[in-house]
Formats: C-alpha cells, sequence, structure tokens
C-alpha cells in the first residue's frame, strides 16, 4: 500500500512540474549612441510567434503562464532591431536578465503630397481640363481665358485681348483667395497670395492637365485656397527625342508660333 502512495505521490509531482505555467518578468532597454539604456515602452511581446502583451511605461514586462519547456519570446518596437530570448517555463516565478533592443536605422522615401487634387468622392465641385480640351481653347491668351467657360468663372482683360494683365475670379473671390499650383508646387505670391499669370506666358501649350475646384477644397495651403483651387499638371518628359512646332494665324494678322523640343533619355537618365 506504501508502495502505491509513494507512485501516486511521485506521478502526481512530475504532473505538475509538466503541467507548470509561472509567469516570466523583465525589464527592455534600449541600446545605441542616443538611447543607451533608456527604456523601451510599448514594445510588442511575442510568445512561440503570438502576441502576449506589450511593455510597460517603464520598459517591465510580464508573460504570464508560460507552459514547462524551452520557449521564444520576441520583442519588437518601432525603430529597434526586433530580438528573440529563449525561456525555460517553470511552476514559479522567474526573473529574466534585462533585455536590450538595438536602435536601427529606417530609410524611408521621400514624402509626397497627393491630396491637392478632387476626385468623385470629395465633397467639392470641380471640373477636370484635358490637354485635348485646353488645346481647342488655346488662341495664346493667358491661362485665365482658356477658363472662361468654366461654371462660376469670370475672367477680365486690362487691354480687352486677353494677354497682359488678366484676371480671374471664381464664385466671385478674386486670385487672391484662389489657390493655384503648378505641380503641387504654390504659384501665389507669399507677400499679397495673389497669382501673376502674366509672367508666364502661353503656359497652357504646356499643360497636360488641370483641375478646378469651386469654394474651399482639398489644398493645403490655408488662406490661398478660400475661394478655390486651380491645380495645374504640365507635361511629362518624353522618353525619346522629339520636336513639334506649331504655327497659328488669327484675326488682325495676328500670329502664334510655338516650337518643343527635346532629347528624351540620355543613357537613360533625363537631362
Amino acid at each position: 500500500m506504501k508502495k502505491y502512495v509513494l507512485t501516486g505521490a511521485a506521478l502526481l509531482a512530475l504532473s505538475g512540474a509538466a503541467w507548470a505555467q509561472g509567469p516570466v518578468s523583465g525589464s527592455l532597454q534600449a541600446s545605441g549612441s542616443t538611447a543607451e539604456k533608456q527604456p523601451v515602452p510599448g514594445a510588442t511581446i511575442y510568445l512561440d510567434g503570438q502576441a502576449v502583451g506589450a511593455t510597460s511605461a517603464d520598459g517591465s514586462f510580464q508573460v504570464p503562464a508560460v507552459p514547462a519547456g524551452s520557449h521564444a519570446i520576441r520583442f519588437t518596437a518601432i525603430g529597434f532591431e526586433p530580438t528573440t530570448i529563449q525561456v525555460l517555463g517553470r511552476a514559479e516565478a522567474q526573473q529574466v536578465a534585462p533585455v536590450t533592443l538595438q536602435t536601427a536605422s529606417v530609410v524611408t522615401s521621400e514624402a509626397l503630397v497627393t491630396a491637392s487634387r478632387a476626385s468623385d468622392r470629395t465633397a467639392t465641385a470641380y471640373s477636370n481640363l484635358s490637354r485635348e480640351d485646353l488645346d481647342k481653347r488655346n488662341f495664346a491668351q493667358d491661362l485665365p481665358y482658356l477658363l472662361d467657360q468654366t461654371p462660376s468663372v469670370v475672367v477680365t482683360s486690362d487691354a480687352g485681348a486677353g494677354v497682359g494683365y488678366t484676371d480671374i475670379r471664381i464664385r466671385g473671390t478674386s486670385n487672391t483667395g484662389i489657390n493655384m499650383t503648378i505641380n503641387g508646387v504654390p504659384l501665389n505670391d507669399p507677400e499679397s497670395r495673389g497669382a501673376f499669370l502674366v509672367n508666364l506666358p502661353d503656359l497652357a501649350s504646356s499643360v497636360s492637365s488641370l483641375q478646378v475646384q469651386r469654394g474651399v477644397g482639398t489644398s493645403q495651403n490655408g488662406g490661398a485656397a478660400f475661394g478655390a483651387s486651380i491645380n495645374i499638371s504640365t507635361l511629362d518628359s518624353p522618353r525619346e527625342a522629339y520636336a513639334e512646332t506649331q504655327n497659328t494665324y488669327g484675326s488682325f494678322n495676328t500670329w502664334k508660333n510655338n516650337v518643343q523640343f527635346g532629347t528624351g533619355l540620355l543613357g537613360g537618365i533625363l537631362p
């Protein structure tokens, strides 16, 4: 009888060891020239590939109920290289040595602003003009006169011919409240916030598409976009060599001559 009691006690002890699930605790520190031994809060903790929690504000952590046997605990955090430690599950709580994360250098691409144009899901009124639309209206006049048939647009010219000092209003707002961009670069004067298109004669010949946003739109330039926005995209550089000439004759013996040429890519690089 005594032998059976001893055997049963031994089996119970082995069973308890096999199913031991004690916690593992410790701390997480940073290692690097600018963050030596600083705590790493908010790091994600994985036990055998499954997320089980995160480090606290002071970098401490606790992994509860680690089963018996060897297990991998992995730590990951933004700006640090991941690290993994091996632990043995025990019935009692155990404290591991401080875990160190090495700082990492993250190389990213440049930031691109893509919110200057509206789409069919944007809650703003807008009109798109393609290259073909602009060619039909391009008679060597300034850009505002190419938009005079757009809803809510009124254009004027000091000389009356649409060349030189021209003005544009959208929904009654002058060009000081209209944000104009060329390929995302603001065209408005930083002091007066006006856009002087007299400095860009025959700009329309180099435009691939144009969008007019009426009212407050998607522009990121603050007060200059209070009334409207005009977003201009220029032509892309062809990959092959090209040459083009355009000659237009109009009333009062007026001529418009335009010459475009380029080398395209040279050795796979745009000069």
